[in-house]
């Protein structure tokens, strides 16, 4: 690792000595951004991004580290959130990908107390097969309740929205968990704002203990799009990543933590 009293020092002599260099100034802008914006020291910012490329120990702290903790919490205010959640609310865990992030979930809602096995939940389907299958796993033996949708237009077509029969099942008390994919997947369709509504209307008047675990991982592909953890703050758990093509996969769970 550099060393990180100077590394600001070293890193504009580089890029002023390497200008033509492909991304330079991307790079420069970074370090610019996290100082204007969020007021960050430059060295402590270099060192921490070096420190987070290199990836040659265990980051401190171990859920993320701190000052990409509070970029990435913009990001996802804004994107995921529709600015309905201020970035000092998130509590962000950067694990490996997507299926680490389920199983620590699962894992942890068990070892905390949060869910036992046995425990009634509800699983909003279609959804990625993993969803299904882990509460199936002796260790969890999750009582599951299928939320489906079944939702048809007027030609009769699929829409693949959830009836509001279906959303009412969330009411009942002894339903303790859900989980959903949000946009779908594999139907990639945003639940819209009138199940949105009643969902958050029924967990607030009828369940208000429900938990609720939402993968939002293609929230950023839908115009206007805003997060359930947006409206269910203090109940609520999200994973997300950053699309593969634009950087490595990076998958996130989020909580906003209740007063």
């Amino acid at each position: 690792m550099p060393r990180r009293p100077g590394i600001g020092e070293r890193f504009q002599a580089f890029v002023a000595a390497n200008p033509e260099l492909p991304g330079i100034d991307v790079l420069a802008e970074l370090v610019k951004e996290g100082e204007r914006k969020y007021g960050f020291v430059r060295d402590e910012w270099l060192h921490e991004l070096v420190d987070g490329i290199v990836g040659d120990n265990y980051p401190t702290p171990d859920r993320m580290l701190t000052r990409t903790e509070r970029v990435v919490a913009n990001f996802l205010a804004q994107k995921i959130c529709g600015g309905g959640v201020h970035p000092d609310d998130l509590r962000l865990f950067a694990v490996e990908g997507a299926t680490a992030a389920m199983c620590y979930i699962f894992d942890s809602l068990l070892a905390n107390g949060l869910l036992e096995r046995g425990a009634k939940v509800a699983i909003m389907v279609p959804i990625f097969p993993p969803y299904v299958e882990i509460p199936e796993l002796d260790r969890y033996a999750f009582d599951v309740i299928e939320i489906r949708a079944t939702g048809r237009d007027a030609q009769g077509r699929h829409t693949w929205q959830y009836p509001h029969e279906e959303i009412a099942k969330l009411g009942d008390p002894s339903v303790q968990a859900l989980f959903l994919v949000n946009p779908s997947n594999p139907p990639s369709v945003a639940i819209d704002r009138d199940t949105v509504a009643q969902l958050v209307r029924t967990v607030r008047e009828q369940n208000p203990n429900l938990m609720i675990i939402s993968d939002d991982v293609y929230g950023t592909f839908v115009d206007g799009y805003r997060s359930l953890m947006a409206e269910l703050p203090t109940t609520r758990c999200s994973c997300t990543h950053f699309p593969s093509f634009l950087v490595s996969p990076l998958e996130t769970g989020c909580y906003r933590s209740s007063s």
